[in-house]
C-alpha cells in the first residue's frame, strides 16, 4: 500500500476527524435515503419506498436506483421457488377412475356347516398344502438335530424324533392359540398337574414333552432342501415359503372395496436381531417391522417385512419410499382405489406416481417433503384456520387444530365440513382429515385384536414367533370372512377362536366341562372280557384274612413252587381257592386239571 493510501487510511480512523472532508456524493454505492445531518436539507427530494432516486451530481448521470418497499420483500421474491408458481388457489373436477364394487367382497364358496365348524373356513385361507409344508419341515429339521454329533444317553428324547402328522400339527397349533386365551408364565404349567395351573383339556391333547419336541423343531425352512443349502444370504428364507402363500390366499379370498390404508405394525422383539426396529409411538417399541394392506375394518390385504437396507429402487419410481408403496399396492393398481397413508409415506412426486396408474392417495404430509408449496407449510395459522393450494389434480392443505395438520389428497377437494366426535361435539375439520380419520383405522384395528390373544411367546428365534404372528392374522381374517359372510354381528373374536380351538382337537361344541370330565370313560370293547359262568374258573383277589392291617395279601405261587421259583402273588383262583400267578401260571394250572 502506498504511503499516500496509509494517509487516507490513518485520516479516516482518527476520531477527531471532521465530517464535513467527507461527502455522501463520493460513493457511488451510498444509500441514496441517507444524508448526513450537516447536509441534508428538508426541501430535497427523498427516496421513499416507492420511490426512484436519481443521482445528479455523480459521473453516471444517467444511473438511476429503484427502491422497492422492503428488504424482505427483495428477499423472498429473489427466493421464490419455481415450484409456488404452480401453485393455485382454485378447485378442478377429481378424476374419476369408476371403481367397480361389483367385484368387490368374498370370493369363497362357503358351505352352511362351516357355521358351527370354522375350521373349515380357516383352512381355505391356511390349506393343507401350507399344512403339509409345516409337516415336512418340521419332520426334516427334527431328522436333521436328532443325527447332528452329540454325546446322547441311552434314551435320550434327543436321539430320536418321532415324525408329526397332520392331526398332531393342528393340535399343536391349538394348544397355541389357546395359550393366547389362557396365559402361562412358562411353557410346562400348561402341562402341570399344580392345582393353581391344571388344565384339563391341554394335557389330555398333547403331552408336555411332545409339546416342547414339536416346537423345538417347528418350521417352514426346511420344506426345500435346495434353499436351505443356499448360500445367499436372505433373512425371509425362513419364513417365505409360507409368508407368500398365505397372502396369495388372503386375496383370493377377499377383493376389497375402494379404500384401503397403508401403515406399519411392529411385532415385538427384544432379541438380537440385524433388522429389529424401534418405533417410539408404538407400544412394544422394539421389534420386527411390517408394512401392513389393510381395508379400513380390518381385513389384511398384503404384507412385507422390513429385512433392513434396501440398495435397489423400483423401475419407474423415484424413491425407496416410493418403491415399497408400489410393491405393496402391485395387485392393486389401475382399479381405482383410494390409498390413505400416514406422513411416512406420502410424498407429491408419490401421489403424481400413483395418479397414472389410476389410484388416489390422502393422508397426512411431512412439512420437509420435497416439492412442497412454501406458502402452505410456512403460513403461520391460528386454531381453526385453513389454507390450501393445488398443483395439478393435487392438493396440499394446512389446517391448525391443537397444532399444525398438513395434508395431501387427489380424492377430495379441500373445504371445511361440519363433524362429531365420539362424545357428540360438533367440529369444522378439513374434508380429507375426516376421510383420513375414517378410512386409517384398519391396521390398528387388526393388531388390536391380534395382540389381545397373540400366540408369539418368548423366542430367541424370530422366524417362530413371526410363524406364529401370521397364524394369528390367518385367524383374524378368517373371523372377518365368517362374520361378513353369516352376519354374526353379535360374535366376538374370542368366542370364534374357542370354536375354531374346539375343531381343530376334535373336541364338540356344544359340550360342557361336567360332560366331558364327570362321565364315566367309554371301555374298550376289544379289552372287555366276557362274564363268567356259574361253576367257572377265573381270578379275584385273596381276601385278607382276619386283623390283617395291610391292603394286600400274598402267598406263594403254587405254579412257580412247582418250577423252584419262589414268586407270592396276591391273585388266587375263586373255584379252586389257589394262590396262582395271573396269566400263563393261571392257564396252565387249570389245562393240567383237565
Amino acid at each position: 500500500m502506498s504511503r499516500n493510501n496509509i494517509d487516507k487510511v490513518r485520516k479516516y480512523l482518527d476520531e477527531s476527524f471532521d465530517s464535513s472532508d467527507f461527502s455522501d456524493q463520493d460513493d457511488s454505492d451510498v444509500d441514496p435515503d441517507f444524508s448526513l445531518p450537516s447536509t441534508r436539507q428538508d426541501s430535497s427530494p427523498r427516496a421513499g419506498p416507492s420511490h426512484t432516486f436519481t443521482n445528479t451530481e455523480s459521473d453516471t448521470s444517467n444511473e438511476s436506483f429503484e427502491v422497492s418497499s422492503s428488504d424482505n420483500d427483495d428477499y423472498n421474491n429473489a427466493n421464490n421457488n419455481d415450484d409456488d408458481d404452480q401453485w393455485y388457489e382454485n378447485w378442478e373436477d377429481i378424476p374419476d377412475f369408476q371403481f367397480d364394487n361389483s367385484m368387490s367382497g368374498i370370493k369363497l364358496n362357503i358351505p352352511d356347516s362351516a357355521k358351527k365348524n370354522p375350521l373349515q373356513i380357516f383352512e381355505m385361507l391356511w390349506t393343507r398344502e401350507i399344512t403339509d409344508m409345516v409337516v415336512s419341515s418340521t419332520n426334516n429339521y427334527g431328522v436333521k438335530l436328532t443325527s447332528q454329533i452329540r454325546p446322547h444317553k441311552k434314551h435320550c428324547r434327543a436321539a430320536e424324533f418321532k415324525k408329526v402328522d397332520a392331526e398332531e400339527i393342528y393340535k399343536f397349533l391349538a394348544i397355541c392359540l389357546l395359550s393366547g386365551s389362557v396365559k402361562f408364565s412358562v411353557i410346562r404349567d400348561m402341562f402341570s398337574y399344580n392345582p393353581l395351573y391344571y388344565h384339563p383339556i391341554i394335557s389330555r391333547t398333547m403331552s408336555g414333552r411332545r409339546f416342547e419336541q414339536i416346537l423345538r423343531c417347528f418350521s417352514v425352512e426346511y420344506n426345500d432342501p435346495e434353499k436351505v443349502n443356499s448360500t445367499k444370504y436372505d433373512p425371509i428364507k425362513k419364513i417365505e415359503p409360507i409368508f407368500k402363500k398365505l397372502i396369495n390366499n388372503f386375496q383370493l379370498a377377499y377383493i376389497p372395496y375402494e379404500c384401503l390404508s397403508l401403515d406399519e405394525s411392529l411385532l415385538l422383539h427384544r432379541g438380537r436381531l440385524l433388522f429389529r426396529q424401534y418405533m417410539r409411538l408404538k407400544k412394544a417399541r422394539y421389534g420386527i417391522k411390517f408394512f401392513e394392506l389393510c381395508t379400513p375394518d380390518g381385513f389384511v390385504l398384503n404384507m412385507e417385512m422390513y429385512k433392513g437396507k434396501r440398495e435397489e429402487i423400483q423401475v419407474g419410481s423415484t424413491s425407496k419410499i416410493n418403491s415399497l408403496v408400489f410393491r405393496i399396492l402391485e395387485a392393486f393398481l389401475d382399479k381405482g382405489h383410494t390409498v390413505f397413508m400416514d406422513n411416512y409415506y406420502n410424498s407429491i412426486s408419490l401421489s403424481k406416481e400413483l395418479l397414472h396408474r389410476k389410484t388416489h392417495t390422502t393422508g397426512t404430509l411431512r412439512s420437509n417433503r420435497k416439492g412442497n408449496p412454501k406458502c402452505v407449510t410456512t403460513k403461520k395459522l391460528k386454531s381453526g384456520d385453513y389454507i390450501w393450494r393445488r398443483q395439478g389434480k393435487i392438493y396440499v392443505s394446512k389446517w391448525k387444530d391443537k397444532r399444525d395438520v398438513l395434508a395431501i389428497t387427489t380424492k377430495y377437494q379441500p373445504q371445511l365440513l361440519s363433524s362429531k366426535n365420539r362424545f357428540g361435539n360438533e367440529k369444522k375439520k378439513p374434508n380429507e382429515i375426516i376421510e383420513y380419520n375414517n378410512n386409517m383405522s384398519g391396521i390398528d384395528r387388526s393388531d388390536q385384536m391380534v395382540k389381545y390373544y397373540s400366540s408369539p411367546r418368548k423366542q430367541s428365534r424370530w422366524y417362530k414367533k413371526v410363524l406364529f404372528h401370521l397364524l394369528d392374522i390367518t385367524v383374524w381374517n378368517s373371523f372377518y370372512i365368517y362374520k361378513k359372510h353369516f352376519g354374526c354381528d353379535s360374535m366376538t373374536f374370542k368366542e370364534f377362536r374357542d370354536i375354531l380351538i374346539k375343531n381343530m382337537i376334535n373336541l364338540p361344541i356344544d359340550l360342557t366341562a361336567n360332560q366331558i370330565f364327570n362321565a364315566p370313560k367309554p371301555k374298550d370293547p376289544k379289552n372287555k372280557r366276557p362274564m363268567p359262568e356259574e361253576g367257572q374258573h377265573y381270578q379275584e383277589k385273596i381276601p385278607l384274612p382276619p386283623l390283617y392291617k395291610r391292603k394286600h395279601y400274598f402267598k406263594n405261587c403254587k405254579i412257580c413252587t412247582k418250577k423252584n421259583v419262589r414268586k407270592q402273588t396276591q391273585y388266587q383262583c375263586k373255584v379252586c381257592n389257589v394262590p396262582l400267578c395271573p396269566g400263563s401260571c393261571f392257564e396252565d394250572f387249570h389245562k393240567n386239571m383237565l
